[in-house]
């Protein structure tokens, strides 16, 4: 028989050989969870960024890259994924890749169809290929952006001729969006009558 000490310590590397297999093979959401139902005092997800930017002061400027990232890094999933046939023809009972309707016609049958709305219109937009900005099932950032501002703008815009706009010489214009509408508009760049310029650390969306 095992004595009081020997069934502590048995135990102990018992539940720390678990907890490795566990938090080693899982998510970061599932590794937080397990180590919070075992652990007080565990720091909540991202809480190095979310702290980062709280002390940000005018002496100590914002981390522009961590705020983009920040406000941008959200889980996203297209609605229809829940049922592929609002997309997807359904062949001997089971949906396939081939589409109910083209593009962007599909989109438009639960999206704006923005190609009527304005002057201008975003290059994808008038060419009615939505998928180039947007992934159709799901994404690691907002709105199913298929990468983050201004990388996604970058793979059409030139970096070079981009950065050699004047209003685009401050880091802090890291969004592109903030001041343009990715749609349409009624301006040639499609800029927004109000922009949502960042003003410091609480121009991070941590809500969510």
């Amino acid at each position: 028989m095992f004595s009081v000490k020997k069934r502590i310590i048995l135990d102990s590397i018992i539940l720390v050989g678990v907890l490795l297999a566990v938090t080693c093979g899982c998510s970061r959401v599932t590794r937080h969870k397990v180590l919070t139902f075992f652990f007080e005092g565990v720091p909540p997800l991202d809480a190095d960024k979310r702290a980062a930017i709280a002390k940000a002061t005018v002496a100590e400027p914002v981390d522009v890259e961590l705020v983009k990232i920040v406000k941008q890094t959200r889980a996203s999933g297209h609605k229809p994924g829940r049922d592929c046939s609002q997309c997807h023809q359904k062949i001997g009972g089971r949906s396939r890749n081939r589409l109910i309707r083209s593009l962007p016609d599909l989109c438009y049958k639960c999206h704006t169809d923005y190609s009527a709305s304005r002057d201008y219109l975003h290059g994808p937009i008038a060419a009615g290929d939505c998928v180039v900005c947007h992934d159709p099932h799901r994404s690691r950032y907002i709105h199913l952006q298929r990468a983050p501002q201004p990388d996604l703008c970058y793979q059409c815009h030139l970096q070079e001729d981009i950065g050699s706009i004047a209003d685009h010489r401050d880091e802090q214009h890291q969004i592109c969006s903030e001041c343009h509408d990715p749609h349409m508009g009624s301006t040639r760049n499609l800029l927004k009558s109000q922009p949502e310029l960042p003003d410091g650390p609480d121009s991070a969306d941590l809500s969510e």
